[in-house]
């Protein structure tokens, strides 16, 4: 027997939600608070490798919380961060975000840090030296391959995870069922890090099918030829869809919008791993319940906070899945029911005429039971009034939290003018709510900034929410402020929140600007900059350093200075080192022979000063050398002239002597 769900009828959802709100209690944290320890309550960092409107990520950081709120041990305080790596990926840009990390988080306690897919993971053990070092880690939505790598790693005394279960043979084998003609597969998949995380997994699993079905490989094509591509597919294809946050072109999309493009110009049935991709397209099959997930992940958090140690929690996960399908697409692929495995959930069915059977014997019921119905509303019209004040009550509530918000609140219309704005606009804008209210909305907005809005609203218009946007908004001084929006669409109407954003836009251009003036200054040094672990491995060198050694950086990095001395000059060096280490000492003017990859041979002068954490405890080195070759050679060559120049002195000398030829001779050879 299959479960349909069916979506319910406007005024009975709007019926039920009144319910459920009305019992929720006044203060739900502060009845959460006075059940728990201030003294216990635990921070945990949720560290996301894509941006904040990724819907994935929505999921998991729904179970996450889930989780959290529902356990008795202790108060947790989330906080989520967003590497964003589709679109701003590269070395700088991790640096950049692992010292505002560094900055933001100076002075708070961090207790465990849940890192979601690999690229987060990577960050973390990355920086792992300077930010949140030796801090739990509970990696989630991982590869078992990645997780081997993890258990293999010295980073697995502080690393655990949850690892995303290989259900691809599963949801393989249901579409097989459902379409048992299938002779080839094409793939689908973009060029982000993530998407090659979940290309990676059907590469893997799809192995054993190898023999029977033909692999069409659709991955890293624009989205043009994408479309072109499925549109136009041999008969008996399945399309399996992977991700797509960056096309080959390079172009940026939301996955699951990308896979309503590509299931409505497939001419085969779509399908994929992920529970979040249902409603846009795919099948269905045995998905993986991303919710569940961020579940699993903040139950090892609460574990690994009460005292486990993460060593000791083995990589679990790979349970996290529903049989659940798509009736639209059952429909529109001409796959029953009946085919599909049994208890699977059908979602998203549509009213039939068949169906209008429950409505006829839904109305005589309704007329049976409209004559008591009325006797029972004169009995409530007294409880009417009582709800109607409770109601009046309510609203001059909203109407106060409406005032008091520090967020900047509005109503407005799709033609751009204002219908109603709380006191918040006032203060930071400076303009009376009756100045900002004669005027349209379009007509404060920074120029750079108007014609995206304009599209922002016509998206809105067409009844399409809008998670996040920014922009400028003029103030009364001429001066702009840069907004975050929150906003949704109602009728004509739309309701949405704002937030004054304009110092964490200076935060961030001063640390973009910060970061490429160091860029710049360590290129242009005619030193060598590095930085050492306290084994005195290399972890960073300015190109300089490659330049001196002729090596390219993955010769140098991960290698130690004494790998790059003669023997001798090895040994003595890492003696120095060592001596210098054990002290936590700086090192002041160390000369030392170094051997270019030309076979040349280079001196240089080594200064450094020690690294330190907070405990005190010695993490490496960092410090600068300088070419002294030349000045080396020229001063060996100056001792030379100097010797050679006291030998003639002393033959000048006894030439003036009386001595004879013979003794001048035996004089001159005892000297050489």
């Amino acid at each position: 027997m299959h479960r349909i769900l069916r979506p319910l009828p406007a005024g009975l959802l709007a019926l039920v939600l009144l319910t459920v709100l009305a019992r929720q209690p006044d203060n739900p944290a502060l009845a959460q608070g006075q059940t728990q320890s201030a003294q216990n309550a635990k921070n945990v960092l949720v560290l996301y490798s894509e941006d904040k409107t990724h819907p994935a990520h929505e999921l998991t950081d729904q179970g996450i919380r889930s989780a959290f709120r529902s356990n008795k041990l202790f108060e947790v305080q989330v906080y989520n961060e967003y590497l964003d790596v589709s679109r701003f990926g590269g070395l700088s840009h991790a640096r950049a975000i692992a010292d505002y990390l560094r900055r933001k988080y100076s002075g708070m306690k961090i207790h465990a840090i849940i890192a979601i897919y690999p690229n987060a993971v990577d960050f973390l053990l990355a920086e792992r030296h300077t930010l949140f070092p030796e801090l739990p880690i509970i990696a989630t939505e991982i590869t078992r391959s990645y997780a081997e790598n993890l258990e293999r790693s010295s980073a697995r005394r502080f690393v655990t995870g949850i690892i995303l279960g290989d259900n691809l043979t599963v949801v393989m084998d249901s579409a097989l069922r459902v379409r048992p003609e299938t002779k080839r597969v094409a793939l689908v998949a973009g060029t982000s890090p993530t998407d090659a995380h979940t290309e990676e997994i059907f590469r893997r699993d799809f192995k054993p099918y190898a023999g029977k079905i033909d692999l069409i490989d659709l991955t890293k094509l624009s989205m043009r030829e994408t479309l072109s591509r499925v549109g136009s597919l041999p008969p008996d294809t399945l399309v399996f869809y992977a991700s797509i946050f960056r096309d080959g072109a390079g172009k940026i999309f939301v996955p699951r919008e990308a896979l309503a493009l590509i299931s409505r110009a497939a001419n085969a049935p779509v399908f994929g791993l992920y529970e979040s991709f249902l409603g846009y397209g795919i099948v269905g099959g045995r998905l993986l319940s991303l919710e569940q997930q961020g579940k699993e992940a903040a139950t090892l958090a609460l574990r690994i906070m009460g005292g486990e140690s993460p060593a000791s929690i083995p990589f679990g996960g790979e349970q996290a899945y529903i049989d659940i399908y798509d009736w639209r697409e059952l429909r529109r692929w001409n796959i029953s029911v009946d085919a599909l495995p049994k208890g699977s959930i059908v979602v998203n069915k549509e009213f039939m005429l068949w169906d209008l059977k429950y409505y006829i014997i839904g109305g005589v019921a309704f007329c049976l039971a409209e004559t008591v119905l009325i006797i029972f509303f004169v009995v409530q019209r007294r409880r009417k009034r009582a709800a109607e004040e409770a109601l009046r009550q309510k609203t001059e509530e909203l109407d106060q939290f409406f005032n008091v918000s520090l967020d900047l609140l509005c109503i407005a219309n799709t033609d751009g003018s204002f219908q109603r704005l709380n006191p918040a606009w006032e203060k930071t804008f400076g303009y009376t709510r009756e100045e900002l209210m004669a005027s349209r909305f379009f007509d404060f907005l920074h120029p750079d900034d108007l014609n995206m809005t304009r599209e922002v609203v016509s998206t809105l218009g067409s009844r399409q929410q809008v998670n996040i946007f920014e922009n400028r908004f003029r103030c009364k001084d001429g001066t702009y402020r840069w907004l975050e929006w929150n906003s949704a669409p109602r009728g004509n109407r739309i309701y949405a929140a704002a937030r004054d954003i304009t110092e964490r836009k200076r935060t961030e251009e001063a640390l973009l600007d910060s970061e490429e003036r160091l860029s710049d200054i360590m290129f242009s040094m005619a030193d060598w900059v590095w930085e050492v672990d306290e084994n005195g491995v290399y972890t960073y060198s300015s190109q300089k350093g490659f330049d001196l050694l002729g090596r390219a950086r993955e010769e140098i990095i991960g290698k130690t200075p004494f790998d790059f001395m003669p023997p001798d000059e090895a040994k003595r060096v890492a003696a120095i080192f060592s001596e210098i280490a054990a002290n936590k000492a700086p090192i002041k003017d160390l000369e030392n022979w170094n051997i270019r990859k030309n076979g040349e041979s280079i001196c240089l002068l080594t200064n450094g000063v020690p690294i330190l954490d907070e405990d005190g405890n010695l993490k490496g080195y960092r410090g600068v050398d300088k070419d002294i070759t030349e000045r080396k050679r020229a001063e060996e060559a100056t001792q030379e002239m100097a010797r050679e120049a006291s030998v003639l002195a002393e033959i000048g000398r006894i030439i003036s002597s009386t001595l004879d030829v013979s003794e001048i001779y035996d004089r001159f050879a005892a000297e050489a």
